[in-house]
């Protein structure tokens, strides 16, 4: 029993290979941006438009317009690996020409806190646990967010909590999030990191985790 269940398995992981293999060699169109002239970022997209093309650099790497941005300053960029054991890993790229600040420049529509990720074919998904409209709550971490990151290196035992993410969606562009990753303190406040920066939202939000 356990010999036909492995012979399975093998069969399914060759069958995935053979087609991601296919798919992944079959024509398509040329598309790369110079790293010289985009910057990655740690936005997220919770929609993506039409295709551009793909790069191959050790595997492909696929991109697509972000609905409702101009592909000449914003582009998501999908690694699909074709082993489907490798990790698959996405991220956007901001023009160095564009100097808008999304969590500065456009109004939140609602944050999200999602516990639970999903890694789908193109991008990955946030599962939402909860969503926050409540603007006064929403001013507030933002106003926090947009000020001087917090010194969290004489905390002890500031804790990750794996797979816990903030989002902020914008109205503008409902299509890219501002995601932040949660940790918590031994006194139980939290604290929003991004781009290895950090941001002291207090203990308010623990209705939200907890």
């Amino acid at each position: 029993m356990l010999k036909k269940a492995l012979i399975i398995v093998v069969i399914i992981i060759l069958v995935s290979f053979v087609f991601l293999t296919i798919t992944t060699l079959l024509p398509k169109p040329k598309y790369h941006i110079s790293y010289d002239d985009w910057t990655r970022t740690e936005y997220v997209v919770m929609d993506y438009g039409k295709y551009l093309g793909q790069y191959w650099d050790n595997g492909p790497y696929d991109y697509y317009q972000i609905k409702g941005l101009d592909e000449d300053n914003w582009i998501y960029e999908a690694n699909r690996p074709i082993i489907p054991m490798n990790t698959f890993s996405s991220c956007v790229y901001k023009s160095k020409d564009v100097s808008i600040d999304p969590i500065y420049d456009w109004e939140v529509d609602r944050i999200i806190i999602s516990t639970k990720t999903e890694r789908a074919k193109t991008r990955v998904n946030y599962i939402t646990d909860t969503k926050i409209y409540d603007k006064e709550i929403i001013d507030s971490i933002t106003d926090i967010l947009k000020s001087n990151p917090y010194d969290v290196s004489k905390i002890e035992n500031l804790k990750f909590i794996v797979n816990t993410h903030i989002l902020l969606v914008f109205n503008e562009y409902p299509a890219l999030a501002w995601k932040g990753s949660i940790w918590k303190d031994d006194n139980g406040r939290y604290y929003v990191s991004h781009d290895d920066k950090f941001y002291d939202i207090g203990v308010e939000i623990s209705k939200y985790l907890e």
